[in-house]
């Protein structure tokens, strides 16, 4: 996995002169970097925000985090049928790889103002590049293990049918 320029673009852009994010149109049911608000406050850090819609294309019905994995553990190894998801990194890095109809998407998150959506029918793997790397996954529904592909060969024939 290595730091790359996604194949699409996030539909968030940044304008410099005045530091606020502007919509574009996204690339619908594909991965993506999206650019997050940070609303920074001299003397008391910056206030990070990931809201629906403007942000989190989808209602979050399930929150969780990772923390204490070391160094070069790898995560995820997996796909959901019907589930969205959205990938803070609150602090240190983790690299990631996200397989698609359309291709491929890997690039690291180092950084809360950048998160990564993560739509249904993507195999994901994730590599913890420090060891205290803490992030954050937004979820569209409830955990469902009937939702996961965890066999690499079932989520490969799904795709290409």
């Amino acid at each position: 996995m290595e730091d790359c320029a996604p194949d699409c673009p996030s539909p968030y852009s940044r304008d410099e002169a005045n530091s606020t994010s502007r919509i574009r149109e996204p690339c619908v049911n594909e991965p993506r970097i999206v650019l997050l608000q940070s609303i920074p406050y001299a003397g008391h850090g910056v206030l990070g925000v990931a809201q629906w819609p403007d942000h989190v294309p989808f209602k979050v019905h399930r929150t969780f985090y990772v923390y204490g994995a070391p160094e070069g553990t790898c995560r995820a190894d997996h796909a959901h049928r019907k589930q969205e998801q959205f990938l803070i990194c609150l602090a240190g890095a983790v690299s990631f790889e996200v397989e698609h109809r359309k291709g491929k998407l890997s690039g690291k998150l180092s950084s809360p103002e950048h998160a990564l959506y993560i739509p249904p029918m993507c195999w994901v793997r994730l590599l913890i590049n420090q060891t205290a790397t803490v992030y954050v996954v937004l979820a569209s529904g409830r955990y469902d293990e009937s939702d996961y592909i965890r066999d690499r060969a079932e989520f490969e024939t799904l795709i290409l049918s």
